[in-house]
């Protein structure tokens, strides 16, 4: 049962991930990342690029789990409110 609703939960969670990548305000955010890429560029030494591309790619995956973390918590509390009230 459990990983039933962990599949459940994850389908939701993508569905919702490909929701948010088609929203003016990812597509703002994708723009200032590309741009800030081509300062970073212009700016560092390759060694430079590697430590800093390393340290996002890492910050990116925390912040992916974190998200996926709160999510699967805001549902599940969210179906304890309902049974609390009785509701199913």
């Amino acid at each position: 049962m459990q990983e039933r609703w962990n599949t459940f939960l994850e389908e939701l969670f993508e569905d919702t991930l490909q929701a948010w990548y088609k929203t003016r305000e990812h597509e703002y955010l994708e723009e200032k990342e590309k741009q800030l890429n081509e300062r970073l560029d212009a700016l560092c030494s390759k060694e430079q690029r590697v430590l800093i591309d390393d340290f996002l790619f890492e910050t990116e995956l925390d912040k992916e789990r974190g998200i996926a973390f709160i999510y699967r918590k805001g549902m599940q509390d969210g179906l304890s409110i309902l049974k609390t009230m009785g509701v199913f």
